[in-house]
């Protein structure tokens, strides 16, 4: 339509943008806009939707699931509610915050990061739990920075995880290394508490 600026300037989606604020679902904003004062086509308003999404300045669920990039369209806009992201992200720190997930084990394609972050917590979360434990193993992590990202939505959810994501790579090494060596030394200690138990008379 000749716009040149970014999506959230247009006058219809600085609109629509104003009247989602803090959440509407996608029928509210269609009867918003499509009734009397505004009378915009149903067509208008799913498009200036999907742009806004696409473009990270809107954050889409169907119930609790995060909608991927790229698949909102017109078929399940009725069923998702959509929220203002307050947080945008450069390329280069969705590639980084990919990085971090592909060090535990997770492949993240583009406009994937949001829709695998709770199970790239998730996992993270197991990671320290299999670090630690009843002695003689080590205390298990501290994961109260882990919970403070779970609690967290959208980009400001990946924004976090990229502030934090030195510490993050770092910490699933060790974790790692820790895991490892429990698993490789746990069933010689529960062996040797054994043996000891035959050796109680001895000198």
């Amino acid at each position: 339509v000749g716009h040149k600026g970014d999506p959230e300037n247009h006058p219809v989606c600085k609109a629509i943008l104003e009247f989602i604020g803090s959440g509407k679902k996608g029928t509210e904003v269609r009867k918003q806009f499509g009734g009397p004062k505004y009378g915009w086509p149903q067509d208008a308003i799913d498009a200036a939707l999907i742009v806004l999404f696409n473009a990270g300045a809107l954050q889409a669920r169907i119930g609790s699931e995060p909608v991927v990039k790229n698949k909102l369209d017109q078929k399940n806009i009725t069923n998702v509610e959509f929220r203002c992201e307050t947080v945008t992200l450069s390329k280069v720190q969705l590639i980084a915050i990919r990085g971090v997930y592909k060090a535990i084990g997770l492949n993240t394609q583009p406009g994937q990061e949001s829709l695998h972050a709770p199970d790239f917590l998730n996992r993270l979360t197991r990671l320290a739990e299999a670090a630690g434990g009843d002695a003689p193993r080590p205390k298990c992590p501290d994961t109260t920075h882990i919970a403070d990202i779970t609690n967290r939505v959208g980009n400001d959810q990946l924004k976090a995880i990229f502030d934090s994501k030195d510490q993050l790579t770092k910490q699933i090494t060790d974790w790692q290394n820790d895991r490892n060596l429990i698993e490789e030394r746990i069933p010689r200690w529960y062996q040797l508490v054994s043996l000891l138990k035959f050796a109680i008379d001895l000198p």
